[in-house]
């Protein structure tokens, strides 16, 4: 965890190091601009009274207040991940009295994940000093399997930066590891989901090739399912490859009876879907045995609809569910 401080348009030419002393040298800046601070300084804190963000906003602003000799107070504008704290203090008057005290994943992760946080971090405010540090810890429910946990991590961003692609893709193919790297081989779903996410959907034709392909050729169950996992995870709870290219690759698994429960509940509809390929598969089984009674036709037809019925409540219960996953 990191705090920054950010100031409005206004004072984009100053530039200042270190925290509370960097603070303390803004009254060399006023006296070629005037008497500065001229009014109350106000620390803007986009998080609820008592967390750490604003304990640290509390003790700056004690000594900011005895530095400069005018008042200096925290305001909470909690909401949105921080979201609302950031727009007041982009609104705020650009004269150097509001001072925004976010976490880093204010101005780092926000922008990735809200479709308009309401204000633009880049342009709309200017960074001052990193303020404070400290360690993240990640934590889940111990009854979540390890397989998701790893996953959470890929969906929080820990896959290294696009440098690391390449080593990923080794890891994937397996061959020629050193121990160390078949232990890492290990958490193969969250590799292949940072492979995803670090090459963007043209990751998923290699993916495609190495674990979902398997005709004519042996391809560990394990590994295949950890594909698949990782792949549902992107199509499901990430927007990080598009959902059309995801649910090509898991299509690829239907041509399999025995693998295709794996990736029913999520490919059920469009062409190629889980209903169009039990529908395709009755009518081979009509056309190849002309000897079909009625009888076992209407049964075939039945089976598309419990298929598509259930798959439709097995999605539903997973949308209905996820919110206590």
């Amino acid at each position: 965890m990191s705090n920054g401080i950010g100031l409005g348009a206004g004072l984009r030419r100053v530039l200042l190091r270190g925290a509370i002393a960097a603070l303390a040298t803004f009254p060399a800046f006023a006296l070629a601009q005037g008497a500065w601070p001229t009014k109350t300084v106000t620390i803007i804190v986009p998080f609820a009274a008592g967390g750490t963000t604003d304990i640290v906003g509390r003790l700056m602003a004690q000594k900011l207040s005895a530095m400069w000799g005018q008042n200096v107070i925290v305001e909470n504008r909690a909401g949105a991940g921080g979201n609302i704290g950031g727009v007041a203090a982009a609104k705020a008057a650009p004269d150097g009295h509001t001072i925004f005290l976010p976490s880093g994943s204010v101005v780092t992760v926000n922008p990735h994940i809200y479709k308009s946080m309401g204000f633009d971090p880049a342009k709309d405010l200017i960074p001052v000093t990193n303020l404070a540090s400290g360690p993240m810890l990640i934590a889940v429910n111990p009854k979540v399997q390890a397989n998701r946990r790893r996953l959470y991590a890929t969906m929080l961003g820990v896959c290294g930066g696009p440098d690391d692609a390449q080593r990923i893709e080794r890891l994937l193919v397996g061959t020629d590891l050193t121990p160390d790297e078949a232990e890492a081989r290990s958490g193969l779903d969250a590799l292949i989901a940072c492979y995803a996410a670090l090459r963007g959907p043209e990751a998923l034709d290699v993916v495609d090739r190495l674990f979902l392909e398997r005709r004519g050729r042996e391809v560990p169950f394990a590994e295949t399912y950890a594909a698949v996992m990782a792949l549902r995870f992107l199509g499901e709870e990430s927007d990080l490859v598009p959902r059309d290219r995801v649910l090509q690759s898991l299509r690829i698994l239907l041509a399999e009876p025995k693998l295709a429960d794996l990736v029913i509940t999520i490919t059920s509809g469009g062409p190629g879907g889980a209903t169009d390929t039990v529908t395709s598969f009755i009518y081979r089984e009509y056309r190849d045995r002309s000897n079909v009674g009625y009888g076992t036709l209407l049964a075939m037809f039945y089976l598309v609809i419990i298929v598509v019925g259930l798959t439709l409540l097995m999605r539903g219960l997973n949308r209905w569910m996820r919110p206590y996953a």
